[in-house]
């Protein structure tokens, strides 16, 4: 039951950590286009693209790490197991998801629509 219980902490903390990612991009991006709808530049943030992939790489390898140990755990005891299992697959499947993307959209809409 070690590992099953770990691999549940290991997936929620690799959630919060896409979370505090998805804001942070969310937030930086906002800026930026903001920025440029104002001051009409056309570059936006270039060291963003590098970060965007480090985190994938990063949630991906915590994803990783909590469904080996789920593994291990259904091995063990199959009811935490799949509880476990089934936490690092949806963190693996929300790594690939531009969340970030769909609020930076929404948020820009609502700005052009307030200047005009």
């Amino acid at each position: 039951m070690k590992f099953g219980i770990l691999s549940i902490v290991i997936s929620l903390i690799g959630c919060y950590f896409l979370y505090r990612f998805h804001t942070f991009i969310y937030e930086t991006m906002l800026l930026s286009e903001i920025d440029i709808l104002n001051q009409n530049k056309t570059t936006p943030v270039p060291e963003l693209e590098s970060y965007i992939r480090l985190s994938k790489i990063v949630s991906v390898s915590i994803s990783l790490l909590g469904l080996y140990l789920g593994i291990m755990a259904y091995r063990k005891r199959p009811q935490v197991g799949v509880l476990s299992i089934s936490f690092a697959v949806t963190l693996l499947l929300l790594s690939f998801v531009p969340f970030w993307f769909y609020m930076l959209e929404g948020a820009i809409t609502e700005f052009k629509n307030s200047l005009s």
